[in-house]
């Protein structure tokens, strides 16, 4: 079985480095493999992929920056392995057996996406997370009230990318989101396993993470997905989303 994982790279710097390793140092079940697709959208080429170009496992995308989404389309294009999955370049696995259980997981539950829970992060040590977003009591009515996994935690089959398409490049913060909408409720009615455990330890300075993004653009934008995807919606009922997530929120 082979994993392709994407990861787009902007100004990351020494997280970057973390990120490769965090890769590198999977161990998994014999006879799978990783394709490591990097998207810099640096204007040159960051110490830690310098040092890493000579792998094989490695495939380096040199993109302008035109957006995150259209990073992680570009990555996306590039992969043609059996399972996909996201590592921003400022985030890592938190252990070694990560891949191996998510390969393990595709290959015994007859599944096609799977994900599980992150934890949050703070600075080049990350000696403590500061909060979890955890998916165990995640239901697909939850995307209703704009409630769903950590989109991180995501990994999905070649079937399911191949189904869904690209992200929305139009979108600010919510294309996630959308994907999200677009699988959990797609007509093929495919099979998802959530893996209970942290897949991710997730930086926490992402700008959907400001409160301005939380309380207005991410609404805004999760209502139009809703909307485009056949759901009704309001305001009022996307503002129980943070009652969901504190709920699922373990600090």
């Amino acid at each position: 079985m082979k994993i392709s994982i994407v990861t787009i790279t902007y100004g990351d710097g020494a997280k970057l480095d973390r990120a490769l390793r965090s890769v590198y140092e999977q161990v998994l079940t014999p006879g799978d493999e990783v394709e490591h697709i990097i998207v810099n959208s640096n204007k040159s080429l960051p110490p830690a992929l310098e040092a890493a170009s000579h792998r094989k496992d490695i495939k380096i995308i040199n993109t302008p920056p035109h957006g995150v989404y259209a990073a992680l389309n570009t990555g996306l294009a590039a992969a043609d392995s059996d399972i996909v999955g996201l590592l921003h370049g400022s985030d890592y696995y938190p252990d070694n057996t990560i891949l191996a259980t998510v390969a393990d997981t595709f290959r015994n539950g007859n599944t096609d996406f799977v994900y599980g829970n992150i934890d949050y992060v703070r600075g080049i040590s990350a000696v403590r997370t500061s909060g979890s977003y955890k998916a165990d009591n995640f239901h697909p009515e939850h995307l209703y009230y704009g409630y769903a996994p950590p989109h991180t935690s995501l990994f999905v089959s070649k079937k399911v990318k191949e189904a869904l398409g690209r992200y929305k490049e139009d979108y600010r913060i919510a294309a996630d989101f959308d994907y999200f909408v677009r699988l959990f409720l797609h007509p093929a009615g495919f099979k998802g396993s959530f893996i209970p455990k942290a897949l991710v330890n997730m930086d926490d300075n992402g700008m959907s993470r400001t409160l301005y993004s939380r309380l207005y653009t991410n609404t805004v934008e999760k209502r139009r997905a809703l909307r485009e995807n056949g759901i009704k919606s309001s305001w009022g009922k996307l503002m129980r989303r943070y009652f969901l997530h504190f709920k699922h929120q373990n600090k």
